[in-house]
């Protein structure tokens, strides 16, 4: 059955967004939506059947206001999340409550060679052997180093054109 998402004034439960860019399923069997000018969605069944999305105008009150615009996601078994945002990457956990979810961002910052190379994230990538790759505009490609995800201060190990792959242009 084919069932259509869209906002709705009147329910402050809605899609709060029509860009819908990423989704996948998490381990709690919720949906988990990026959606391109209303940051982060997530759908869970209400009893009578409906979905009832959980976003930054409801129960997300602690989403950084910076990350509406996101394209990608990537959810690992332990919960953890990854968002792909105009605002760098944002690495959260889907574990507890969501009044207190805290959201960590990790940003370009010119005097650290470890950070993104670009704000813009356009896609994210987990390898069968567990190396996670992200894919920015302008910045070339990202791996994530070994390390917390949980924390603004993931480090990456970038592949750019003075690196020898074709172009930043990803």
């Amino acid at each position: 059955r084919v069932r259509h998402f869209a906002p709705d004034s009147h329910d402050a439960y809605s899609l709060n967004n029509g860009s819908v860019y990423a989704i996948a399923e998490d381990g709690h069997h919720r949906m988990v939506i990026a959606t391109f000018g209303g940051g982060l969605n997530i759908a869970e069944p209400r009893p009578d059947g409906t979905l009832k999305f959980i976003h930054p105008g409801n129960l997300l009150t602690t989403y950084p206001r910076a990350g509406m615009k996101s394209r990608c996601l990537l959810l690992l078994s332990d919960g953890t999340a990854l968002l792909g945002t105009n605002d760098g990457l944002y690495s959260f956990s889907l574990n507890g409550p969501y009044e207190k979810m805290r959201f960590h961002v990790n940003k370009r910052r010119p005097d650290s060679p470890t950070t993104l190379n670009s704000n813009f994230v356009m896609e994210i990538l987990k390898t069968k052997g567990h190396k996670i790759f992200i894919a920015t505009a302008a910045g070339g490609t990202e791996m994530i180093e070994p390390g917390p995800l949980l924390c603004d201060t993931i480090r990456f190990r970038h592949f750019s054109e003075s690196k020898g792959i074709s172009s930043d242009m990803n």
